[in-house]
Order: structure tokens, then C-alpha cells, then sequence
């Protein structure tokens, strides 16, 4: 997988020294590079592609991912805030976005985005999950815990749904509850 990639990017790499101003190109050599995890090298790839064409908001995007894998939340955040800003009901944008803004500590923004969400898609489990996160970060149990049991209700095989809503549980001093959650 990995040779047909590096093939790929030569590829790439030739036909943009015929074709210097190719977007597509670009694009692709910046997904080339983030699937071999070089992400820095990814986002010079992306970065090109908005000079060519600021409208091409998938670079944008990418170059959020890239960011993300990074750990360079603020710069993620920048990119999805573009992406966002162009489409508000993109919803892996905001997603992303409010996963930024937990690992960056900023949970009311977090919560926004998850409503967000919620919103544009009633059945997304991991968005009323991260919204839990965030209200049991801020130390409000009651709505987390009703955060949860929703996350729950729509996706019961998730372990971490189960082991979250015992821990916020415990926090209300409903250990019997908490416990039939381990």
C-alpha cells in the first residue's frame, strides 16, 4: 500500500512540474501525503491548493485533519471555522470542530457545535456523547447524564457510552445506577 502511494506521489510530483497551477493535483498529492503521515508536507500541498483556488473548501478541510493529527487544534479550528463559515450545516466540519475545542478546553463552544449537529442529525451518537463530555467537564451532571442515556439509546454497543454515563452517575451519588454501567 505503502510503495503504491510513494509511486503515486512521483507521479504526482512529475506531472505538476508539466502543470504547475493544477489544483486537483495538488489536492491529491496532499492526500498522498496525510495517508503516509506527513501531515506537515500535507498541509504545504493544501495551502497550495487555496492559492490556486480559495473557494476549494475540501482543502480546507483536509488541512483541518492534517492539523488535528498534528495536535495543532487552534490551526484546525481556523480551517473548519472556513469550511463552516461557507457551508453552516457542513456536519463532519462541525464535528471535527467541536473535538477541537475539547482537546483546547473551550466546552461551551464544544456544546454549540454539538447542538449543532444534533440538529442537522437527530441519530448522531457520539455528538450527544461528546456534548456529555463536555457538560461533566463543566460539572453539570444532570444534562450530561441525559447526554448519555440519549448517546446510549441511539448506539447501545458502545462501551465507553456505558462507562461514562456510570462515571457521571457516581458524581450524582447514584452508585446502584453507576454500577450496572461497569
Amino acid at each position: 500500500h505503502l510503495k503504491r502511494l510513494d509511486e503515486s506521489l512521483l507521479e504526482i510530483n512529475h506531472y505538476l512540474t508539466l502543470e504547475p497551477f493544477n489544483v486537483d493535483a495538488y489536492y491529491h498529492k496532499g492526500f498522498i501525503l496525510s495517508n503516509l503521515r506527513c501531515y506537515d508536507k500535507a498541509v504545504e500541498a493544501y495551502e497550495r491548493v487555496l492559492q490556486i483556488n480559495p473557494q476549494f473548501i475540501n482543502a480546507n478541510y483536509n488541512k483541518a485533519l492534517c492539523y488535528i493529527n498534528m495536535k495543532l487544534y487552534e490551526q484546525a479550528v481556523t480551517e473548519l471555522s472556513v469550511v463552516i463559515e461557507k457551508d453552516e450545516c457542513d456536519l463532519h466540519s462541525l464535528y471535527k470542530r467541536g473535538m477541537c475545542y475539547i482537546e483546547l478546553k473551550l466546552y461551551e463552544k464544544a456544546i454549540c457545535d454539538y447542538d449543532k449537529v444534533i440538529c442537522i442529525d437527530k441519530r448522531y451518537s457520539s455528538a450527544y456523547y461528546n456534548k456529555g463530555v463536555c457538560l461533566s467537564k463543566l460539572h453539570k451532571q444532570k444534562e450530561a447524564r441525559r447526554a448519555y442515556i440519549k448517546a446510549i439509546e441511539l448506539n447501545g454497543n458502545n462501551e465507553i457510552y456505558y462507562h461514562s454515563l456510570g462515571s457521571c452517575l457516581m458524581k450524582l451519588g447514584r452508585n446502584k445506577e453507576a454500577i450496572a454501567m461497569f
